[in-house]
């Protein structure tokens, strides 16, 4: 394998999370509030964090489906969550746009 399996799991997760959330768009405002994908983030750093400390006292040897797991947790929540703040910035800037453009429809349509 050319990267860690850690690694290896982060890029398949962000690969996922991407996937994911261009073809589930229907559910993907009522599933991914901000504080789920907090908490899903937390939650995964935490038994990524867990695994290499208990790995690095020599509790275990490398077990490569639990790092793959615990990267793509994390790198899952990680583009979930990024992908979730361009779609609110997104989301704003095309309010935004719309009132600007309605108040102006809204000046010029008034009689003088």
């Amino acid at each position: 394998m050319c990267v860690c399996s850690r690694c290896a799991g982060v890029y398949a997760g962000v690969a996922i999370a991407a996937l994911f959330t261009r073809f589930a768009a229907i559910h993907w405002a009522t599933w991914c509030r901000e504080d789920r994908l907090k908490l899903a983030l937390h939650v995964g750093l935490g038994l990524m964090i867990a695994d290499i400390v208990t790995q690095d006292v020599g509790l275990h040897a490398p077990w490569h489906p639990v790092r793959l797991a615990t990267g793509a947790w994390v790198g899952g929540a990680l583009a979930a969550w990024m992908l979730r703040e361009i779609e609110d910035q997104r989301f704003s800037a095309t309010f935004s746009r719309a009132a600007r453009s309605a108040s102006r429809k809204a000046t010029l349509a008034k009689p003088a």
